[in-house]
């Protein structure tokens, strides 16, 4: 039999491994939750929650809420002269609620820059 040479062989070795795991525990958890507290303070919104940029979601690309579709490819379909249909039909996961109330966004936020 192979003697572990890590192995605690007291029982002062013993209580200190065990703090020393304690600690390292602790300090993981606190990263933990400071990372999670970090990544929900950078989540940002627009349109009234309909756009969503999540540092944990396509690296902050801003996307559908809810979804993983980026909002840029819908004006992308639209810049390329495919219609607004051919979009929803190419990925479900966004509505054509969703989709027109961005689209509005976008032109009310147009208006309102030259009204200023």
């Amino acid at each position: 039999m192979v003697a572990n040479f890590f192995a605690p062989r007291t029982p002062l070795e013993k209580k200190a491994r065990l703090t020393s795991l304690r600690r390292g525990l602790k300090s993981l958890a606190l990263s933990v939750i400071i990372w999670a507290v970090s990544t929900v303070a950078e989540i940002k919104s627009a349109a009234g929650g309909l756009v969503v940029s999540n540092p944990a979601i396509l690296g902050g690309t801003p996307v559908f809420g809810g979804t993983r579709m980026p909002v840029q490819t819908l004006f992308d379909y639209l810049a390329d002269g495919l219609t607004l249909g051919y979009f929803l039909e190419t990925f479900e996961g966004v509505t054509r609620e969703q989709a027109r109330a961005v689209l509005r966004h976008g032109w009310d936020r147009i208006v309102a820059e030259l009204a200023e």
